[in-house]
């Protein structure tokens, strides 16, 4: 009886390690478990929200993996989803990213010429400074954000909004998961997503 007792202590402490060491929560780390088990197939109803978030993520060619598709039919239609949706979504942010350039050095010359510069033509290496800029600031409005609302480390949500922007995405950190106010939050993570996307 005491050397099962051990063994039961050894393995918990076995499973905090690992739940610390890949960032899981305990439900998360249930679900796991039970798939590893084969003693249930995780489903859970996805709402309306949770939908949307797939579909960008998807779009975004980010793929952290924390959502799969369980049936078929998803899988396929996800599969035709993609291949229309991706040429689509990059079509339309590479043309609003132009606008946005074009706004940018419109911008820049204008400044320029109120300080009498005698240069005001926009080199590619003044528009990339500023882009650079501005792709710095999203990366610190969205880390600000993230850890407000998932309770993350400033650092942990600037790397997270980094992975994310340039669609690595490892999965190690993730939105939606612990948080109650899903709804209202996943506006902010679109929100960031389709900012980023415009300037990266």
């Amino acid at each position: 009886m005491l050397i099962l007792f051990c063994r039961k202590g050894r393995l918990e402490q076995k499973f905090a390690q690992f739940k610390l060491d890949h960032n899981m929560t305990n439900e998360t780390f249930r679900q796991l478990s039970d798939l590893i088990m084969n003693k249930t197939i995780v489903r859970h109803k996805w709402q309306f929200y949770d939908s949307f978030y797939f579909s960008t993520v998807v779009l975004a060619l980010i793929g952290y993996g924390h959502r799969i598709l369980i049936t078929t039919r998803a899988k396929i239609f996800c599969i035709f989803y993609a291949m229309l949706g991706i040429p689509m979504w990059l079509i339309t942010f590479q043309s609003a990213g132009e606008r946005l350039n074009s706004i940018l050095s419109y911008i820049l010359k204008r400044i320029k010429q109120s300080f009498h510069m005698k240069q005001t033509k926009i080199t590619d290496g003044e528009l990339l400074l500023m882009e650079s800029l501005l792709s710095f600031v999203i990366l610190l409005i969205g880390a600000c954000v993230f850890s407000k609302y998932e309770d993350w480390s400033f650092f942990d949500s600037f790397y997270y909004g980094f992975i994310t922007l340039t669609t690595i995405g490892f999965g190690d950190y993730v939105v939606l998961v612990n948080i109650d106010r899903k709804e209202n939050f996943v506006v902010l993570e679109i929100s960031f997503f389709l900012i980023a996307k415009i300037w990266s």
